[in-house]
């Protein structure tokens, strides 16, 4: 197999000690050993040290002190001796992968010993900033045909400071090479990534039939507008657009059916209104995506998204992700789109996410039953929203309050919708605790054959105390095996009592585990923390503590999860 065929599938980077040891002077059977080795294996190892799958690691610094610079990897393994420098030499394909902020003569030394291998270009900012680009965007341009990958890279936390953006001259030559601006089509162009701050350029139609070989597009100038090759071979999209219409989203992937990933997102306020104006689609086949991993999609309102996801057929084992603006004073599961809202029920995996106020995606369903997709659903805050229009300053507990409102609303819907196939449960809900029990109640009888349960909340004891029975529910999930209240507080006594019960009428837990917080748990009677694990023992087959803080004690668990109130 050719190396410029082959990616490295080693999680371990081969470095230039491990090549050197093979000539150690102690061992002379090293020697040997490498003197046996053909030249068409030493070159694929020799491309497995050279090659990076993200071109934009060649322009940094290397991670092991002792290794060259990436720019020079190609030239240090060339000088190990007489053969090896052959061997480079003769591959072209360990000089393809240029980066333009390396040195100007490395960068001539590369083009010249790749010959007529197909190139790899990256482009950053110091490529401009030290006229790299500019100097060799000639050169470039006449060997067009040749290079099958370009990655740009203008994106970092200068950018954001300075409110800086790519020339117009990289963007420009971007533009050419998609319309097909140059002299000489690139025909062989399979791989584009430009990453730049999405508001720096418009969104422009492309021409894209003259380039057959594209599959990988990262370009958050492209309009759905453009014309695809025929065939298609694109398997990887990301664009974030102005103009992503229903009709035109529909022929798009009508158009590209061996789409493996694609992420559509509105980059502009302007388009969640078109969003909610235009949800009549004139297709109404179903389009096949045999292919498909993942999809995600945001933001749009419920209409416009029940229209993509009925049109769309997506294999089983996809993930999809979409992101929903609700209408003012819609609840999260009316949001749901109704095909979506009858395949719910029949989930037997649920995530639910309730998180901090004022956070974009404010609550989160994921949920996959037998034979769908795994969706994942988020939808955007517009209660607290509509309240900090009126009043700049709202208060924790206003906050806490609205919050809790919405998430009683949210289990009182899950409850009506019951699911008899659900058996793995994730809920997190920092607010969980200042929810009713008698609500917790409710939802768990929804959840009646649950298996697994896995809570992250400030404390567990009244989702706990939920599972005790009660005359009304005698017995609160009879199935339930593994229980996870990792970094929740919760008073061990009182969680040792309510799992010893349940032993009564119910089969022992499996597995449960807990996080012992030292700065907070505090025992009574001189009770050592020792004890009481020993106690938690009992109530399961496995007991997993593990050490740690608790939620509320643990400094920065907010910013870092997401789902806190401060």
């Amino acid at each position: 197999m050719h190396p410029v065929a082959v990616r490295s599938t080693t999680t371990e980077p081969v470095t230039m000690d491990m090549m050197l040891s093979w000539q150690d002077e102690e061992t002379e059977s090293h020697s040997d050993i490498i003197h046996r080795v053909p030249d068409e294996v030493l070159a694929l190892i020799m491309w497995h040290y050279v090659y990076e799958s993200d071109i934009q690691l060649r322009a940094k610094a290397p991670f092991y002190w002792r290794d060259p610079h990436p720019s020079y990897r190609t030239t240090y393994i060339s000088l190990i001796c007489k053969r090896w420098r052959g061997i480079v030499l003769s591959n072209p394909c360990l000089w393809s992968q240029i980066h333009l902020a390396w040195p100007k003569d490395i960068i001539r030394t590369h083009l010249e010993r790749s010959r007529a291998a197909p190139l790899s270009i990256g482009i950053n900012r110091e490529s401009i900033a030290f006229g790299s680009f500019h100097d060799m965007k000639d050169t470039l341009s006449d060997m067009i045909q040749r290079i099958e990958s370009i990655n740009v890279q203008y994106y970092g936390v200068a950018d954001y400071l300075w409110g800086d953006g790519p020339t117009k001259e990289v963007v420009t030559w971007i533009r050419d090479i998609l319309g097909n601006g140059l002299s000489i089509p690139a025909s062989n162009l399979s791989f584009v990534h430009v990453i730049y701050p999405d508001y720096v350029l418009p969104i422009q139609h492309h021409d894209l039939g003259h380039l057959p070989r594209l599959a990988d597009i990262n370009f958050l100038g492209l309009s759905l507008k453009s014309t695809l090759p025929d065939p298609c071979r694109l398997t990887t999209v990301k664009a974030h657009s102005s103009d992503l219409t229903l009709d035109n989203i529909l022929s798009f992937l009508r158009s590209s059916p061996l789409l493996e990933s694609v992420e559509f997102k509105h980059h502009a306020a302007e388009a969640y209104t078109q969003c909610a104006e235009e949800v009549q689609s004139t297709l109404n086949d179903t389009i096949s995506l045999p292919h498909l991993k993942s999809f995600r999609l945001s933001w749009a309102n419920t209409m416009f998204m029940e229209t993509i996801v009925r049109h769309c057929s997506f294999p089983e084992t996809s993930a999809v992700r979409l992101s929903i603006l609700r209408d003012q004073e819609t609840s999260v599961i009316e949001s749901l789109p109704e095909t979506l809202r009858n395949i719910l029920p029949s989930s037997t995996v649920l995530n639910l996410s309730i998180r901090r106020p004022f956070v974009r995606e404010a609550f989160v369903l994921e949920f996959q039953a037998v034979d769908s997709a795994r969706y994942q659903v988020d939808f955007n805050e517009y209660t607290l929203a509509s309240a900090q229009d009126e009043d700049e300053e709202l208060s924790t507990s206003f906050c806490r309050q609205l919050r809790v409102k919405e998430a009683t609303v949210l289990f009182g819907e899950l409850t009506k919708l019951k699911f008899p196939a659900l058996i793995d449960l994730t809920i997190w809900a920092r607010c969980l605790r200042d929810v009713t029990l008698i609500c917790i109640r409710k939802l768990l009888r929804a959840f009646d054959r649950v298996q697994k349960i896995a809570l992250y909340t400030l404390n567990a004891d009244r989702f706990v105390t939920a599972l005790r029975p009660t005359a009304s529910y005698p017995n609160p999930c009879p199935s339930l095996q593994s229980l996870d209240i990792r970094r929740c507080r919760f008073k061990a006594s009182h969680v040792g009592n309510i799992l010893t019960e349940r032993m009564e009428w119910a089969e022992k837990l499996q597995l449960l585990q807990f996080t012992m917080d030292g700065k907070i748990w505090k025992c009574k009677k001189g009770q050592s923390d020792t004890g009481i694990v020993h106690r938690l023992y009992k109530v399961a087959d496995r007991c997993q503590p593990q050490g740690g803080d608790w939620t509320e004690s643990s400094p920065g668990s907010d910013s870092s999860d997401g789902w806190g109130w401060d």
